[in-house]
């Protein structure tokens, strides 16, 4: 056999049994798949599928790279007890694929407990991908110890305390039909209320002097 053609192996283990089955073992855990970060290619939300590119390439025996083929898998969400949380994901966002011990993919058709379609292992086709980001963003040191809901500009965010919530945002709308304050209400501006300007309003039919209203009616 030449050389050239022998697989990627470490020469110290060649000439005895033990040094064989690390071997052996060492090849297995190449073959295996378990965990990768990956850049989304493409998002479907409504079916909550993206195609991904694994980020770590592939090394030959020759020593060479190369890409790995794109997946099509399922993008976790949060959702449980009748709850969602679920964001929009675009192309070149990162995060990580997870592979399946088994093939999952009559499970997901039928969302019931099934037998495995194939015989296949530890696939990433048969997993999901959790989004992440690498450090691309930071957390404001106001909010250090608080739970905190953002986009990674911070200019709009929740931030939730042990004894408080604070929410930023340079446009809040609420959609509701009734709300109710429980407790102080402070404004620190103006407001409108049925198109009335609160500040400035004005009312009519009264003579001007040097009295006070008397309290609302």
């Amino acid at each position: 056999m030449e050389k050239n053609s022998l697989p990627n192996y470490n020469p110290a283990n060649l000439g005895s049994p033990v040094g064989i089955m690390q071997e052996v073992l060492a090849q297995f855990a190449r073959d295996l798949e378990c965990c990768m970060p990956a850049t989304v290619v493409s998002y479907d939300r409504n079916s909550h599928t993206a195609v991904v590119s694994p980020a770590v390439r592939m090394v030959l025996t020759t020593g060479e790279t190369m890409d790995r083929a794109n997946l099509s898998a399922s993008v976790w969400r949060y959702k449980s007890g009748g709850y969602l949380i679920d964001m929009p994901i675009s192309a070149g966002d990162t995060g990580w694929i997870i592979a399946a011990d088994r093939d999952t993919s009559t499970f997901k058709e039928t969302s019931a407990t099934s037998k495995p379609n194939t015989r296949e292992t530890h696939k990433y086709s048969a997993g999901f991908f959790i989004p992440d980001s690498f450090g691309d963003f930071a957390i404001a040191a106001e909010d250090d110890g608080r739970m905190v809901f953002q986009n990674l500009a911070g200019t709009e965010k929740i931030s939730i305390g042990s004894s408080d919530t604070k929410i930023t945002s340079a446009a809040l709308t609420i959609s509701s039909a009734a709300v109710t304050i429980t407790g102080d209400l402070t404004v620190d501006g103006d407001a409108s209320i049925g198109g009335i300007d609160y500040l400035t309003h004005k009312h009519g039919g009264v003579t001007p002097g040097g009295g006070s209203t008397g309290v609302p009616q």
